[in-house]
């Protein structure tokens, strides 16, 4: 095989590589979207009629859900 052959073969690998990585990280970020997405409208159609117990409960188990998900967006950057 000669090394125009060998250059060719290796830039077309490198291409479908790229792609399916692109394709991936479209899904993940699709997730992300739509999990922060979920979690805006529960925080806005919070009933504030509710006890108070109750709505510091929701909004620190909302922020505790929120610090993985900014973890794994920063990890999926970064990769």
């Amino acid at each position: 095989m000669s090394l125009n052959g060998l250059l060719k073969d290796i830039y077309f690998h490198e291409l479908a590589d790229r792609e399916r990585i692109f394709t991936r990280l479209q899904l993940n970020f699709g997730i992300y979207v739509t999990t922060l997405t979920i979690m805006a409208y529960m925080a806005r159609m919070v009933d504030y009629s509710s006890p108070c117990w109750a709505i510091t409960l929701f909004y620190a188990g909302l922020f505790l859900a929120l610090i993985p998900i900014l973890l794994s967006v920063r990890f999926t950057l970064i990769a």
